[in-house]
């Protein structure tokens, strides 16, 4: 009986593991169980056993600490990372900018109040009776 030894292959999941799990590189080791999960409803050991063993391969891949080792060797797909952070940079300043002027009202509110509180009473109660 004469065997020889078969030679190890690197698999898809040795590749990227993320992309076997169907799922964008993330830290979030929930998620990756999460897609765990579903890629093996999608591909029951008894009925692809191949695909099961890509996808026990990725998730072996990705627990524990080969988490973070594999998102930083993920390939960095940059086609929209560019518009996404134009229209957060967009967002962000439409926020500040409604926040900023939220807080003029409220110091403008304030100083007519400290403007009220130093008149004196008689005033007060004539420019009440004139509205």
């Amino acid at each position: 009986m004469n065997r020889t030894p078969k030679t190890r292959t690197p698999t898809t999941a040795s590749l990227d593991p993320f992309a076997v799990l169907g799922l964008a590189p993330t830290l979030d080791a929930a998620m990756v169980k999460r897609a765990y999960f579903a890629a093996l409803a999608r591909h029951p050991p008894h009925a692809d056993p191949e695909g099961f063993r890509r996808i026990r391969a990725a998730y072996e891949a990705l627990r524990g600490e080969g988490l973070r080792a594999a998102h930083l060797r993920a390939p960095i797909g940059t086609a929209g990372d560019e518009a996404s952070a134009v229209e957060r940079l967009r967002v962000a300043r439409t926020v500040a900018v409604a926040r900023a002027d939220a807080r003029v009202a409220d110091l403008e509110r304030i100083a007519e109040f400290e403007a009220l509180l130093a008149t004196p009473w008689d005033a007060v109660v004539a420019r009440l009776r004139e509205s």
